[in-house]
């Protein structure tokens, strides 16, 4: 029986039983990696967004301590939302990518016609 090796980017070595399971692998490693970068931007985002939303609605005069707790738990939540809907939003940028692409091009064909 065949056996399929795949070195990561960190030079490890991982050994499959079947090209499946190694291409499910590779998938789970760039999932993994977009979700770290999703998870990053979800922290800045959801800390900066609700900052925001407290001096918009003129709470800046709570205690320093709701405050922080606020903008923490804001940041936290919304980095945990992004990474976990990481392969969702990878499918979801994608297809925007190709839509944009065909509506490109049939706008091209249209005005050309």
């Amino acid at each position: 029986m065949p056996r399929y090796s795949w070195v990561k980017d960190d030079e490890h070595v991982e050994h499959f039983d079947s090209k499946e399971e190694m291409e499910a692998a590779k998938r789970k490693d760039s999932n993994e990696v977009a979700g770290c970068i999703l998870a990053v931007v979800g922290f800045v985002g959801g800390g900066l967004i609700s900052y925001a939303l407290l001096k918009h609605f003129g709470l800046m005069e709570w205690p320093k301590w709701a405050r922080f707790t606020w903008v923490a738990t804001g940041a936290v939540s919304t980095a945990y939302v992004l990474a976990r809907l990481a392969g969702l939003i990878k499918i979801l940028v994608g297809l925007a990518l190709l839509g944009g692409m065909v509506t490109w091009i049939v706008r091209l064909i249209w005005d050309n016609v």
